[in-house]
């Protein structure tokens, strides 16, 4: 059916070029303390009114289809957010960029002579795409620094300035070099003469020193030099840069991070190296693992909401405890066991779950309603979002990491008992299975069948039988229980 996937890559549902779920059942990865703040913050700007749920949606959609993939789900949020708040003017984009692009400038500037080295661009300036002055070709290569240009206004930061009331762009400065790199540093098989090169002008938050700590000097198949390491141990000198290179898309699925130290120890002598304190900091961090792809963007929105007053430290602190609590203590498993006792309760449950819930201190906002799922005895019910991952998360807690994957969202409405095969339910034959994708604004839960041999039980003992996953739909509970 070539019109599956017709709306973007986020369009998941029918697509068979997802990866099954490998997750053998519902197992679920903890979110970092950005994660819970990004959600937390999402919440609060709904709330406030800074942007409303569609505009939210789009801007995660717009993502380039290499950007949508890379980056960690709560930073798909993160950017969303960024633009959003910059469309509508709550923020403008020199707020984030405060806190997120402006390397101070070196104590000691670099100097004529000096060899230095072409950072890799990274996820760290990517809440947009960026205006970048400095081409793909030279990420990671090294050159001689020719002459000293200057101070000059920063064209990749006045590309995104406000303008000002004299209709010019407020200007952001940044010291200028102009760098030679020679061509067979650059390119392998070049075919010229050795001392062929090119000149660039290049900003001095794109260099670092050539040699850094821990790693030695990256040098191509043009250069005359090679590491005594390397002769010693019979490795092959470092490959030329152009074909060590990565692409923008290997980089932005976070791979960037070991662009560096893939030649550690190859060109330098072991004999030289300083353990010192800044290398031992630089180890420890390292050791640590990377930041996830696109956190330093979540880490920068959040201080730039906070610096600009639009939400308070305490505000963001108040929502992500609701938000931790409901987490640890789904609401959603009393409402149904609320709902098995009280038959009353349940049919308000059936005819309008939004306000049934109410009574019980669960307030699902303004622009989503609640529908109650009952199984019975010819149905089962499960739920899935295959265009994003919308999900009851004020009675459920957030949304588990499967259930957000593009295994699950693309694969249960094509094939939804091998799916929950996966998830070791069976659901029998004789039993019709529904699928509800909440593309809009319904929020959907399933009310289990109570099992036989359960008449008579306390609450705790009922709320024992039940699991998020059973909310879900992927868990089905046993037709009869024991006393």
């Amino acid at each position: 059916m070539s019109h599956i996937g017709f709306g973007g890559i986020h369009d998941t549902g029918g697509r068979t070029d997802a990866p099954s779920l490998g997750l053998c059942g519902s197992a679920d990865a903890p979110c970092a303390f950005w994660e819970v703040q990004v959600d937390a913050l999402t919440d609060l700007c709904f709330q406030k009114g800074l942007l409303n749920l569609d505009q939210f949606r789009r801007n995660i959609e717009s993502l380039l289809p290499k950007d949508y993939d890379s980056l960690a789900y709560y930073a798909k949020w993160a950017c969303a957010l960024a633009q959003g708040l910059c469309q509508f003017g709550a923020l403008s984009s020199d707020d984030i960029d405060a806190q997120l692009l402006h390397d101070p400038p070196r104590s000691v500037p670099f100097k004529e002579g000096d060899r230095v080295r072409v950072k890799e661009e990274t996820y760290r300036c990517r809440w947009r795409k960026p205006h970048l002055r400095t081409p793909g070709y030279l990420f990671g290569a090294c050159g001689t620094v020719s002459r000293v240009l200057g101070e000059k206004d920063n064209s990749e930061a006045l590309a995104f300035s406000v303008v000002g009331s004299l209709g010019k762009a407020q200007p952001r400065k940044a010291r200028e070099y102009l760098v030679r790199f020679r061509q067979g540093d650059l390119w392998e098989h070049y075919g010229g003469e050795a001392e062929d090169c090119v000149s660039v002008e290049i900003y001095e938050h794109w260099l670092e020193d050539a040699v850094s700590k821990g790693a030695g000097e990256v040098t191509g198949a043009g250069s005359s030099s090679s590491s005594s390491s390397s002769a010693e141990t019979g490795e092959q000198a470092e490959e030329p840069l152009r074909k060590r290179m990565k692409t923008h898309s290997e980089e932005e699925e976070g791979k960037h991070g070991d662009a560096e130290h893939k030649h550690d120890h190859h060109e330098h002598d072991h004999d030289h190296e300083h353990a010192d304190r800044e290398e031992t900091e630089r180890n420890a961090v390292e050791k640590e693992g990377a930041p996830v792809t696109g956190q330093a963007i979540a880490e920068a929105l959040i201080n730039a909401v906070i610096a600009k007053g639009l939400v308070t430290r305490e505000e963001l602190h108040k929502s992500v405890e609701k938000k931790e609590a409901t987490q640890a203590d789904p609401e959603g498993l009393r409402v149904v066991v609320r709902a098995w006792k009280d038959p009353e309760f349940a049919d308000r449950l059936k005819k309008d779950a939004t306000s049934a819930v109410r009574e019980m201190g669960v307030e699902m906002g303004e622009l989503r309603k609640l529908v109650a799922l009952f199984d019975d005895d010819q149905t089962h019910h499960v739920v899935v979002c295959t265009l994003c991952s919308c999900y009851p998360s004020a009675l459920l807690g957030r949304a588990p990491s499967w259930y957000k994957a593009r295994g699950y969202r693309s694969r249960v409405v094509r094939e939804p008992r091998k799916v929950l095969e996966e998830f070791g339910t069976r659901v029998p034959q004789r039993v019709a299975m529904e699928v509800h994708d909440s593309t809009s604004d319904l929020r959907y839960f399933v009310v289990p069948l109570r099992p036989s041999g359960t008449e008579g039980w306390e609450d705790s003992r009922l709320l024992g039988l039940l699991s998020r996953d059973a909310l879900i739909g992927v868990r089905m509970l046993p037709e009869k229980v024991s006393n």
